[in-house]
Formats: C-alpha cells, structure tokens, sequence
C-alpha cells in the first residue's frame, strides 16, 4: 500500500514542508541525533519533538508527521472502438459488395453467354478433302 507523507519541520525558527510517498512499512529517519519511525504506517501521524544538547547548547526540532493513505493509480482502459465507426465500415462494405453485384456480374454473363456461341461452333467442322 502506498502512504503519502507530509512532513512539516520547524528547525531554528524556520518552517519546511516536505512531501514524499513511501510505501507500507518503510522507515522515516528525522533530522535528529537519531530517531527512526521503523515500519511507518498512517497511525504514525502526530507531533514529534526531537530535543538534544550538544555541550551545553540546547536545541530543539519539532516535526508533524501527516500520513495519508494514497489509492493506487489504475491505467485508464483502452478506449473502446465507437459504434459509429463499426456502422460506417459494415455500410461501406455493404455499398462495395452492391456496387460489385450490379457492375461485375452482368459482364461476367455477357462474357459466358458469347463463350457459348462460339463452343457451339467449334463442334462443326467441314471435311476439306479433294475428290
């Protein structure tokens, strides 16, 4: 599961927001001596305060810590072919085969029909022979 993280920090007197996605589970280090959220998950929102001396200097860091759970991103669907389309390519098919019925077959037949005349004649044969 992914987690988006806000993380506001006030560090001497200076206000920063970050923001970052982390997912279930991972550790947030804050800018501390050493302070670890191990295993973050959205119940670890809230303040943290991180105080530390160094020598005899104090010094003080607060952090709000905003963990928001974010949903995961889907990829959009492949948008499906209109029917609009499919309708004009089924009428365009439609039209071509009509236009191949009405112009190409009456030729076809003229054709078979002079091819039977001419079978018709090749049947008759004259015997060309001297007497």
């Amino acid at each position: 599961m992914m987690l988006k993280l806000l993380l506001w920090s006030l560090l001497s007197g200076c206000v920063s927001a970050t923001t970052m996605d982390l997912k279930t589970g991972d550790n947030l280090t804050l800018n501390c001596s050493s302070y670890c959220i191990s295993n973050i998950v959205e119940t670890d929102s809230g303040f943290y305060r991180c105080v530390y001396k160094i020598a005899d200097e104090k010094s003080c860091s607060m952090y709000r810590v905003s963990i928001s759970d974010v949903p995961p991103t889907k990829t959009p669907a492949p948008a499906p072919i209109p029917v609009i389309v499919i309708a004009a390519v089924t009428g365009l098919i439609v039209v071509i085969a009509i236009i191949f019925t009405l112009c190409v077959i009456p030729k076809v037949k003229k054709r078979m029909r002079s091819g039977e005349s001419e079978a018709q004649m090749h049947n008759i044969y004259e015997v060309m022979s001297r007497n």
